[in-house]
């Protein structure tokens, strides 16, 4: 699903969803669809029937992956998971952007991992909490502290801190900096909506039901629009 955005938003620019509306047509969305079975016709990724045979529970703890015979993954958890699997003698590389998919830096893959927040119901000591919140983020003792126990701290002051220390993921904090310098799309609050994302949810009916046959493109976005308005319409 996520490549299939990462097209679309690389050819026309706009964001998967807006406010709460899908902002492509069922005929932009099937071209997207239709990317994906090209690339699994061409043997480029993996067909859906052929990841469930592999028998892992994700890409990245895929023996195909381990082992070097899946040569990429695109993934926004792919590092972390696998400092602690990679193989004696093999080293994950981060990758760049693809560059040729479109005019546009598609892809909304930039996203909080956790994050500080004052209620609103809180005027009156809103403007101390303010401070507080400000000072954890940029006070260079609070950074070491907190190292990336919050993920890779936004803050220059923080980062820097932090990585200076040693305290950080040196892959991690060169894939969030690659990150941060190309995407410039929004990620929909309701991307990763369990009733969109889950093993029974819209995106892997969809997918799967593509790759077994079972849907025509042209049925797979179509079912799509709809399974996914009806879940950000809610």
């Amino acid at each position: 699903m996520i490549l299939m955005v990462y097209y679309l938003e690389s050819v026309y620019g706009t964001d998967w969803v807006t406010d709460g509306q899908i902002n492509y047509t069922t005929d932009q969305i099937a071209e997207g669809l239709q990317f994906i079975q090209d690339l699994e016709d061409a043997h480029v990724i993996p067909s859906v029937a052929t990841i469930a045979g592999d028998g892992a529970a994700s890409l990245d703890q895929n023996q195909n992956w381990i082992d070097g015979h899946y040569a990429g993954i695109l993934s926004g958890i792919l590092l972390q998971a696998n400092s602690q699997v990679q193989p004696e003698g093999r080293e994950i590389v981060v990758g760049d952007y693809l560059t040729d998919l479109g005019e546009y830096q598609g892809v909304d893959m930039q996203k909080v991992s956790m994050c500080w927040a004052i209620s609103a119901t809180c005027e009156s000591i809103r403007r101390r909490l303010h401070y507080l919140l400000t000072s954890l983020m940029n006070n260079e003792e609070a950074a070491q502290i907190l190292g990336s126990e919050r993920g890779v701290p936004v803050s220059q002051i923080a980062l820097k801190t932090a990585n200076d220390a040693g305290l950080l993921n040196g892959q991690v904090v060169e894939a969030n900096g690659k990150v941060l310098a190309w995407v410039s799309n929004s990620l929909d609050p309701k991307f990763e909506d369990s009733q969109l994302k889950s093993s029974d949810g819209v995106y892997y009916d969809v997918m799967a039901g593509l790759s077994y046959g079972d849907y025509t493109v042209e049925e797979a976005a179509q079912t799509l629009y709809d399974g996914v308005t009806a879940v950000i319409s809610q």
